[in-house]
């Protein structure tokens, strides 16, 4: 039976636009052997570390929802639902209370991956993270087979929008950008009680964030690219897709921005190609991320 992935509930918001999703029950199963035995005597499950991945290009819904720095604290008695709506053979979808749920409800702590786009691609699209907490130790994660599924609204979308760097008083850069992808790098760390099975606690122990930038070439990189520089600015954007037509007015405020004040940025290779156009990637690393999609491009 055929299943698509649906808009994810994170408790009071719904991210749409999934394009992919999936859930790790993250079950963990001992074995235990007797003194010289080759074969398995017992199995006893001992760990539980739910987590769930998708990626949506509800960038605009996400990120009203979910901080770019932090991400989302989802509170104990507020679930967590992943859905996935049933089709219909020789037609599209089953009529509501056959469709299945993967749901926890014991608290949940969301952070965002990494956020991508690419000159002449497709939507831009965002990666996240969804670890599941339990208040006794046990799996917090229950399954429906017969979930309604309600009815689907959508955020329009972004392309991609370039970019710039800015180092040595005014210069700009912005030569041959083809691609970037902000990685948010938020690392946390999960606590079990006593003897439960699923973590209890989490915590945010850093915050790495960086930015990749890719080049069509490097002719205007060249005071870049020996060791690292000082950048004072750097930013890169999404243009606000507009239904029936190509982008929202550059002067309008509902465009995306990703940018670091002071950084530091380092080459990280140059691609070469026998047939096309080779390619440069460069890095920036910045102490705090500013994430806005409210920005007016001129």
């Amino acid at each position: 039976m055929r299943f698509i992935a649906g808009d994810v509930i994170l408790g009071g918001t719904t991210v749409r636009q999934i394009t992919n999703s999936g859930v790790g029950p993250g079950a963990g199963i001992m074995t235990q052997y007797g003194s010289t035995d080759v074969d398995p005597k017992a199995f006893f499950s001992h760990m539980f570390e739910p987590v769930v991945n998708f990626t949506t290009e509800d960038i605009v819904g996400y990120l009203t929802g979910v901080s770019a720095t932090a991400g989302l604290l989802i509170a104990a008695s507020t679930a967590v639902t992943v859905p996935f709506r049933k089709g219909s053979s020789g037609g599209t979808f089953q009529s509501n209370g056959n469709h299945f749920t993967i749901s926890g409800n014991e608290g949940a702590l969301v952070i965002p991956e990494s956020i991508s786009a690419r000159q002449g691609g497709q939507n831009i699209t965002l990666t996240s993270s969804v670890h599941y907490l339990s208040d006794d130790g046990e799996s917090p994660l229950s399954e429906s087979a017969a979930a309604n599924y309600a009815s689907e609204t959508a955020n329009a979308p972004y392309g991609f929008g370039g970019g710039s760097l800015t180092y040595s008083g005014p210069t700009v850069i912005t030569p041959d950008m083809i691609a970037w992808q902000v990685n948010f790098g938020i690392t946390v760390e999960k606590q079990w009680e006593g003897s439960g099975k699923a973590p209890k606690e989490i915590y945010i122990t850093s915050r790495a964030p960086s930015i990749d930038l890719t080049f069509r070439s490097n002719s205007n990189l060249t005071s870049l690219t020996s060791g690292v520089k000082d950048l004072t600015a750097v930013n890169v954007y999404g243009r606000r897709r507009t239904d029936l037509g190509g982008y929202v007015a550059d002067d309008q405020s509902s465009h995306l921005s990703l940018s670091f004040g002071d950084a530091i940025g380092s080459l990280q290779q140059v691609q070469g190609s026998g047939r096309g156009a080779s390619e440069v990637t460069y890095r920036v690393q910045g102490k705090a991320l500013t994430a806005s999609v409210t920005t007016a491009l001129a």
